[in-house]
């Protein structure tokens, strides 16, 4: 039986609060920069996290961060101010999402620049050397022997820029030729946020315990230890919301520019210097293996790494085991952390079930309870089955066809279109209104003439979701609308990814339509069956 297959471990958006005790004041700031050593400095950022979160700071405040550029302070003191500063994004929203001000650093120990979006939300992207640097500080200590062929989570997408100027968010860089860039999607840049202070040690330990209570407690263990000893190296300023920009802040792009913090900077201050060393030279072995490749990761698929060097897979395994080992909690609506746990009872927390199965009363579990159809009464069999209509058959074998031969486009003929208005569907009860599903082709810039891309398989609603989004209809509109709105704007900035876009609609459908969008191909065919190859 072909069956959509999906993993039932949903990864939830990486996102541990800020407290209002993270933003300083002007006095707070002001305390800061007037501080005489680095000792001080130290201690002031083990009170109030050097987090110059400057959400409702004074006009002072931002004088006293430009005057701070020429005073004369000691070197080391200068490069935490810096470290604290450069690295900058915007607010987050409740969501963990970002907006208005984007950064980029372009090139192996380029500048960043920050520019003001006139979307007023753009993401953040950060250079593969320095991310490379921060997962492998995460995650030092952890490296597990062996081939990683399968992850679990949506962390990031690797694209290969192979011109020197290329337009992020409206930002232009120089870089240099074969430069790989990491478009940072929510749960790294939430990654990077995370430091020890967010929460206690204590209380980082009972929401591991509450919100992921299967995961083994040695893990547990590792994890919050590899974010203790990490934080250092991956806290960010935030800054506010594009409406509250003050016009100083804006006018300081050249100075902050001109503050770049080289990460060995960061290590000597924290006498990371060995350390810092071999993260270099592990970094300078795996850095070639992103060269020329683009990757997309999603809960819902598992992917082969035919292409990428075990080590670095393996570096991207234990990446999103951190991502889905801490997950939201407004995220996790209390009726479907009760379905989970049902699930995880009757099949196992790895499990991977078809999703009619899941929903069938006796075979599963049942439907959940935010479910808007009823569940069908009876498990829905292979296509290739006689039950199945005509109708089916047409659209299955063409959806079919175009996914083997890597079609973009589908042509529908007038014989295709004459047989399927003929047909009838008399099996249409049993199965679900409808289900998206995006396939993405996965290649270096030459793939599209040599034909050297693959498919990846992913369910549109988990990019918005991530909890259980794999199911037609889970959400009603408001909670799908609530997950779905704040990730609208990503499509702005997916000119570089080619995705072709396969919606499934319910038997009620009479046609099946073509569109071309830019840089995007809609398939819209009325395919009304779950069956489904499983790419990897």
């Amino acid at each position: 039986m072909n069956s959509v297959a999906y993993r039932t471990l949903p990864s939830f958006a990486v996102r541990l609060p800020l407290r209002p005790s993270n933003y300083l004041n002007s006095d707070q700031m002001d305390g800061f920069l007037n501080a005489s050593d680095q000792d001080t400095a130290e201690n002031f950022s083990n009170d109030v996290m050097l987090r110059l979160a400057l959400k409702n700071a004074s006009p002072s405040t931002f004088e006293s961060l430009k005057s701070a550029q020429g005073r004369d302070i000691s070197p080391k003191l200068r490069r935490t101010l810096r470290k604290y500063w450069t690295r900058a994004h915007t607010r987050a929203t409740p969501f963990g999402l970002f907006s208005a001000v984007g950064v980029t650093k372009i090139g192996n120990g380029g500048i960043p620049k920050i520019s003001r979006a006139s979307s007023a939300k753009v993401s953040a992207y950060f250079d593969m050397d320095w991310l490379a640097r921060a997962v492998r500080n995460t995650l030092s200590g952890n490296k597990k022997e062996g081939s990683v062929s399968t992850v679990r989570a949506n962390p990031f997408i690797f694209r290969t820029n192979e011109r020197k100027n290329i337009p992020y968010n409206g930002v232009i860089g120089e870089g240099e030729a074969n430069q790989v860039s990491v478009r940072a999607t929510r749960p790294v840049i939430e990654l990077l946020n995370l430091v020890e202070k967010f929460y206690t040690i204590d209380e980082l330990y009972e929401f591991l315990d509450l919100t992921y209570p299967h995961v083994d407690e040695v893990e547990r263990s590792g994890l919050v230890e590899a974010l203790v000893n990490n934080n250092v190296i991956i806290q960010d300023v935030l800054l506010p919301s594009s409406g509250d920009i003050p016009s100083e802040v804006l006018d300081l792009n050249e100075n902050i520019a001109n503050l770049a913090v080289d990460i060995s900077e960061i290590s000597e201050i924290y006498e990371l210097e060995g350390k810092y060393d071999s993260l270099v030279a592990r970094q300078d072995e795996v850095l070639p293996d992103y060269i020329g490749s683009t990757l997309g990761i999603d809960a819902s698929v598992s992917i082969e790494y035919e292409s990428f060097d075990e080590r670095v897979a393996d570096d991207i395994a234990r990446l999103t085991t951190v991502l889905s080992a801490i997950g939201t909690p407004f995220a996790r609506f209390p009726h479907l952390v009760e379905y989970e746990s049902r699930f995880v009872e009757r099949f196992g927390c790895m499990a991977e079930i078809p999703v009619l199965e899941l929903l069938d009363s006796v075979l599963g579990i049942g439907a959940p309870p935010t479910y808007t159809n009823p569940a069908p009464d009876t498990l829905w069999q292979d296509n290739a089955n006689a039950s199945n209509s005509e109708r089916d058959s047409i659209l299955w074998n063409l959806l079919l066809s175009a996914l083997l031969e890597r079609k973009k486009t589908v042509s529908l003929t007038p014989e295709t279109l004459k047989a399927l208005e003929n047909s009838v569907d008399r099996t249409c009860s049993v199965r679900p209104p409808s289900m998206d599903v995006c396939v993405s082709l996965i290649g270096n810039s030459d793939a599209d003439s040599n034909g050297a891309y693959t498919y990846l398989v992913k369910d549109m609603l988990c990019d918005g979701g991530r909890s259980f989004g794999r199911f037609s209809r889970l959400f009603d509109d408001d909670q799908k609308s609530a997950f779905n709105e704040p990730f609208e704007f990503e499509n702005e900035f997916f000119s570089l990814e080619r995705t072709v876009q396969l919606r499934y609609h319910s038997s009620s459908a009479r046609t099946a339509n073509v569109s071309r969008t830019d840089n995007i191909a809609d398939l819209e065919l009325a395919v009304n069956c779950l069956g489904c190859v499983k790419f990897c």
